[in-house]
């Protein structure tokens, strides 16, 4: 954490140090939360996903859901947190590469398993839906590439939403009206090359 007034000096106060690379941060239900590819955060051996009290940088000890692969990108609505990454399981349950994990647990939700093919980058809530991109080209036993939307409700893909990615999206933020913006190395059939409204 740094501080806002001054020259924006890291607070001594604050230490969360993490043994290898931390990609994303998400704040939710009281609690700042990190994923990434480590291995040692805050001082204790925790793997790849860690809560984090905002307000002096201690991680909470007693939450370990511990994906056995990197996270790349979060996301959450207020009962769950949604995460994409390399991962097979979360919280020792099969859970490959998209998961959501209730606020108040530390295991993957059986009901909500997209199960893609391969690693997913990025991932967002956007109103009744998540959207969910990555290096996958089956998803749900669905022939689908690149970019998925699977309903809160639901678990898996929805089959009829199959927008013409041709390439991959690096970056998913919700456009406050139950779809998302996309950014990335793609073209989208004439709609939109390297950054597009999906919705």
């Amino acid at each position: 954490m740094v501080s806002a007034g001054g020259a924006g000096q890291p607070l001594e106060g604050w230490r969360c140090d993490a043994n290898d690379q931390v990609d994303r941060l998400y704040a939710a239900g009281g609690w700042l939360y990190a994923g990434g590819r480590f291995s040692r955060i805050g001082g204790i051996v925790r793997s790849n996903l860690v809560r984090i009290n905002p307000v002096n940088g201690t991680v909470d000890g007693a939450w370990s859901p511990a994906p056995n692969g990197p996270v790349f990108d979060l996301s959450a609505d207020s009962t769950h947190l949604y995460l994409a990454g390399g991962f097979t399981t979360v919280g020792g349950s099969v859970a490959s590469f998209a998961a959501r994990i209730p606020l108040s647990g530390a295991t993957a939700d059986a009901s909500w398993a997209p199960q893609p093919d391969s690693l997913c980058a990025r991932i967002c809530v956007s109103g009744d839906s998540v959207y969910v991109s990555g290096n996958f080209t089956s998803i749900s036993g669905l022939g689908q590439s690149y970019l998925a939307r699977i309903p809160r409700t639901g678990g898996t893909a929805d089959g009829t939403w199959k927008p013409p990615i041709d390439g991959a999206l690096l970056a998913l933020v919700p456009d406050g009206a139950n779809g998302c913006w996309g950014g990335g190395r793609f073209d989208s059939n004439g709609s939109g090359s390297g950054f597009a409204r999906f919705s």
